[in-house]
């Protein structure tokens, strides 16, 4: 699918956007990102960021960080823009992190709601870019229909779909996330409006063993010396 095609269609998204406003899956979503540690200082991508409904939640809770806030929709953002201009720490662009070049040095990525729309072939590209735009223990945040509901959606629901709502189950995750050096932490699937959970959320790290490493070797030196230490008081 035309790239093209699919940024004209979130320029005209954004009017059910704007009637939808913040809802229980933002709230939601904000909940899930503070429970798995998302500290208030912490300089934050957001990924497919729409009018900034997320982007307005972060933006509150990050009094002493900062969010950038990036669409691939011209319309999107110059309405994020007007509407979070009383906030100092957020920055909104025009962006596609899967094309465009993109600076910048962040704690945490979030994708509210957005993978399920960047086709399946750029995945790579977009961790690739993640994975150089990170810090070391730098964290992805995703959270993303649940797939099995997306393909009921796809059966019975098929009117209320976006022009790219492709279903993503963790096996076709896996293999871009490990290419470019994230391993899958966490997942949870829940629920808003379908009892069997309609939603997902994940928790992405960063050189996974690298950081297993280093926690081995600092737990390996403390047993020894506490080993050492009840020999001495013994």
């Amino acid at each position: 699918m035309q790239d093209s095609k699919i940024t004209t269609f979130y320029d005209t998204f954004v009017d059910h956007q704007v009637s939808l406003g913040i809802n229980d899956r933002h709230i939601g979503i904000l909940s899930r990102l503070k429970s798995h540690g998302l500290k208030k200082t912490d300089r934050v991508l957001e990924v497919g960021c729409g009018i900034g409904t997320v982007t307005k939640l972060l933006a509150k809770y990050l009094s002493n960080g900062s969010v950038v806030a990036v669409d691939i929709s011209p319309k999107s953002i110059e309405i994020a823009t007007k509407t979070l201009l009383n906030f100092k720490n957020v920055e909104c662009q025009v962006v596609d992190l899967t094309e465009d070049d993109f600076e910048g040095e962040f704690d945490a990525v979030v994708l509210p709601d957005v993978l399920e729309h960047i086709p399946i072939e750029k995945h790579s590209k977009l961790f690739e870019k993640l994975a150089s735009l990170l810090t070391s223990n730098g964290v992805i945040f995703i959270n993303i229909p649940n797939p099995y509901s997306l393909e009921w959606a796809h059966i019975h629901k098929k009117e209320e779909l976006q022009i790219l709502d492709q279903p993503l189950y963790t096996v076709d995750l896996l293999p871009h996330l490990y290419e470019h050096g994230f391993h899958l932490h966490f997942l949870e699937t829940y629920s808003i409006s379908m009892r069997d959970g309609d939603y997902q959320f994940l928790v992405v790290k960063k050189n996974g063993f690298q950081v297993f490493e280093a926690k081995a070797e600092k737990s390996f030196f403390k047993l020894a010396k506490n080993k050492i230490l009840r020999m001495i008081n013994s």
